[in-house]
């Protein structure tokens, strides 16, 4: 077993934690009703927590933002950015919290971990992408 492979196991484990603490917080009657406000405060807090990463790169590097994203100044690569934060993350962690109101932490796992087979089968129709058959045999 190589090292990616072993943080891949340990990334699948921390988001199977991460689906069943949301399965668990959605059954309890007090978070529940303040679903949105949770998601909401864990996306600021990771705003935050990624915004002070940023920052520290830029002084410690001493190279500016331009060194760390070469698209800074392109105005339609921050609105893709802003989109994928909103509508991939925002919006696509709420919907999970409200519905691990109603499904098993399992189930849901087994559901959100078909999200690679959505990615390719959403960019070979909207993208014209071309997978080989190894890929669509998980190879």
């Amino acid at each position: 077993m190589e090292h990616a492979d072993i943080f891949f196991l340990g990334c699948a484990i921390s988001w199977s934690m991460t689906i069943f603490r949301l399965g668990r917080f959605a059954r309890v009657k007090e978070l529940s009703e303040n679903v949105v406000q949770i998601q909401a405060a864990k996306n600021v807090f990771l705003m935050l927590i990624f915004g002070a990463w940023l920052g520290f790169d830029v002084l410690t590097t001493g190279r500016g933002l331009e060194a760390q994203w070469v698209g800074y100044e392109n105005g339609f690569a921050w609105l893709m950015l802003f989109l994928s934060a909103m509508f991939g993350g925002l919006v696509g962690e709420l919907f999970q919290a409200l519905g691990g109101r109603s499904m098993p932490a399992a189930e849901a796992n087994v559901i959100l971990t078909s999200e690679p087979l959505w990615a390719a089968g959403l960019t070979s129709f909207f993208l014209g992408e071309r997978l080989g058959v190894g890929v669509y045999l998980g190879l």
